[in-house]
Formats: structure tokens, sequence, C-alpha cells
């Protein structure tokens, strides 16, 4: 029996298109006819190596060029706030920045943005439902901008905030480069005298009755599994990475991998010092767009994503709603350095709210870098002394054991 890929018309003069098996097309033909159906093309389906490979590459262009960088969308709201800020209408706008050779996953976007708009919908709603970027943080403030008639100013306020996050993310990356380089060259340096030097020193003695300390033991145990299960554990840490790649690749993993690795005591500081940091700009951003103090505290919160900071946020809404001030709002909630509370206080006070927050946003992003780099210069030498450590335990191992064969003249 042979499988044939059909394409059919029902009574209705709908296409279908489908599967059969039979001996031969004609055998195939006769008992669609036989129900009714009347085919339209009928060939032989066949798997071979250049379609699965065919396959598998469309799958890799759809993945590559779905994706959309920070950078690439915070040259894209920048432009169009520019802009739109000038007078453009919004469509106009679009089709200006389709001119420029993008191509890509970026000519896509303002493809499909070009077609919604023509078609009545609104750039926040289109932008929600893109899969190739997470806009969700950004839709309700070009939400608001929509509104308000201020679109434009809220495509700066969400270029500004992309242009904080990307200079966050860039000196995490480069302080975070030489700790990386060392803990991987510790851990093969590491590995190879486990898998090479120790089994041929562990094979050198074992003719001879030497006592063994108990570190020196496990040491030695230690090795002679990893060197018993070399193979299969380098096949578990390559298909480890491959899904690691894989899942950072999809956002609901990625999301996922982001929420648990923010539940570690040190990592969950420096999230919410980087979301704060955010916060405050998205505010200050958001205030100098003539945005309400109500509405651009709402907005701004989005940039949280611990569901306990948004729940102060909204603890926070609450209290303006009732006419207490921003400062006092926030310094209940107990999740904001003292500050940030008091700074945001003399700006209430003085009626100057906007260009403190703006310079509240520069404090904060100043010593954000300053508290990375110490941390960064912390985390180099304890790389250092955990390697020197390791070493150090592999010589009192086999120091004992030279000592013992030299007295026993070897």
């Amino acid at each position: 029996m042979a499988r044939f890929k059909v394409r059919w018309v029902d009574g209705e003069g709908v296409i279908h298109e489908n599967r059969e098996e039979g001996e031969s097309a004609a055998a195939v033909e006769a008992r669609m006819r036989a129900r009714g159906k009347r085919p339209l093309e009928i060939r032989r389906f066949r798997w071979s190596v250049t379609r699965v490979g065919r396959k598998l590459s469309l799958w890799r262009k759809s993945l590559a060029s779905g994706k959309l960088s920070h950078r690439r969308v915070h040259e894209f709201f920048y432009e169009l706030g520019v802009v739109l800020t000038s007078g453009v209408p919004l469509l106009a706008a679009i089709h200006l920045l389709r001119r420029e050779p993008l191509g890509g996953s970026m000519g896509t976007l303002l493809e499909h943005l070009e077609k919604g708009i023509k078609g009545g919908e609104t750039l926040s709603a289109l932008l929600e439902r893109e899969k190739g970027y997470d806009f969700r943080s950004m839709a309700p403030i070009l939400r608001m901008g929509e509104r308000t008639g201020k679109l434009g100013e809220s495509c700066r306020t969400v270029a500004g905030n992309l242009d904080e996050w990307i200079r966050i993310q860039s000196d995490l990356t480069s302080a975070l480069i030489y700790p990386s380089i060392l803990v991987v060259t510790g851990i093969l340096a590491v590995y190879l005298l486990m898998v090479a030097v120790i089994p041929r020193f562990q094979q050198a003695i074992s003719g001879f009755k030497v006592v063994l300390p108990g570190h020196a033991r496990w040491l030695f145990g230690a090795s002679s599994f990893l060197s018993a299960h070399h193979d299969l554990i380098m096949l578990f840490l390559i298909l480890f990475c491959g899904l690691l790649l894989l899942g950072l690749r999809l956002r609901g993993t990625r999301e996922k991998l982001t929420a648990l690795a923010g539940r570690l005591p040190g990592v969950r500081n420096v999230r919410f010092a980087a979301e704060n940091l955010r916060f405050v700009s998205a505010l200050s951003h958001l205030l100098a767009g003539k945005i309400p103090i109500l509405p651009a505290l709402e907005l701004a919160g989005d940039m949280f994503t611990a569901p306990e900071i948004k729940r102060h946020i909204a603890d926070a809404v609450t209290d303006l709603k009732r006419g207490r001030r921003l400062a006092d709002a926030l310094e209940n909630t107990g999740a904001f350095p003292a500050m940030q509370i008091n700074m945001i206080r003399v700006g209430e006070e003085s009626g100057s709210l906007e260009q403190v927050t703006a310079e509240l946003s520069q404090l904060m992003s100043r010593r954000f870098s300053r508290r990375l780099r110490t941390a960064m210069a912390f985390l180099e030498p304890l790389v250092i002394l955990l390697i020197a450590g390791f070493v150090a335990l592999l010589v009192l191992s086999i120091l004992p054991v030279i000592m013992d064969l030299g007295e026993l003249g070897v």
C-alpha cells in the first residue's frame, strides 16, 4: 500500500486536502469518486532527506525572521516618535519608515502595521498581537498616547525606557564576561585533571600498598566515575545546552526561566534594582509627556514583573485615588529605598516632580552601574579562589600518596 497526497472538491465547491492509502493513484481516484468526492490532484507522498532538510530550514528561518532585538525596536520607536511629534499622521509615518531598506523581521512588522492601520486598527492593538517581540508592557503607554492624542510622546517614552533597559543589559553583559570566562576555563581545567591526569596517577599507584586519606579516596572515586561515564556526560551537556538555547528562544519558556532565576537572593536584588530604574525612567518620561500622575504611575508600574511589587504599585494607586501624595503612597509599600522616596517628596513639594524624577533616574542609573561594578569586583576573586581551592584539594590529596611512595623507596 502506498500513500498519496490528494486535493479534492466536495459538493459545495470547497477544496480539501488530505492523504489516502491505496495500491495505485487510479484506485484512490475510483474510491474517492465512489464517495462523491471530485479529485483535483493525486500524487505519491514520499519522505526524503531533502524534504526533511527543507522543512528544518523553513522552521529555522521562521524562528530567525520572527525575532526582533531590543536595539532595533528602540530605533523603531525613537524614529516613529520623532516623525509623529513633527506632525506626520501615523499611517504616513509607518509608510515613511518602510521606505528605509530594513528587510527581515522589522520590514515584516512594518508591513503588518501598515495593513492593520489601513484597516482601522490601533497601533497598540496591532503590537500586542505580534509574536516576534513582547510588546505587552509597551501597549498601555501607547494606548494612553492614542487616547490623549500624544502618541508621538508615548513612542518617545517607550524608546527612552528601552534605551535604559539596553544600557542595563549592556552593563550586565560586560560585567559578566570576565567572570564567565574564568568559570568556564576553571571547570574545563578541573574536568581535564579529573578525566586525564588522576586516572593515570591512580593506575600508577595501584600496585602499591598505600593507605589513602578519606578525601583522596573521594577524589579518586569521582575521577573513576567521570572517566567511566565521560561519553554520557558530554552527551547530556550537549543536550542540556541545546534545550536551554531552544527554551530561551520561546517566549513562555524564557519568561519561566527568568522568573525562576529571579527568586534567587542575589539575582532578586539585582532584578529589583534594574526594574526600579526602569520604573523611575518610565515615570519621568510619562510626566515629561504631560501624562497625569495617576495613569503615569499605573503605566510605569508595568515595568515590574514580580507579583508582589505589582501589588505594591496597585496599593499606591489606590492611595493616590484617595488623595494621598505619591511619596507617601510609595513609602507605605515599604518596597522602595528612602532616597527615592525623599527625592519624590521634594519634587512634589516644590512642584517640579518632572525634573526631579529625571534627575532621580540619572542618579539611580549611576548608582546601579557602580554597585554592579563593585559586585563584579568581588565575584572575580571569588571565582579565582574557588578554582585555586579545588586545585589545592587536588594537591593535598595526591601529596600524601607521593610521600608514602617515597618512604617505600619507589
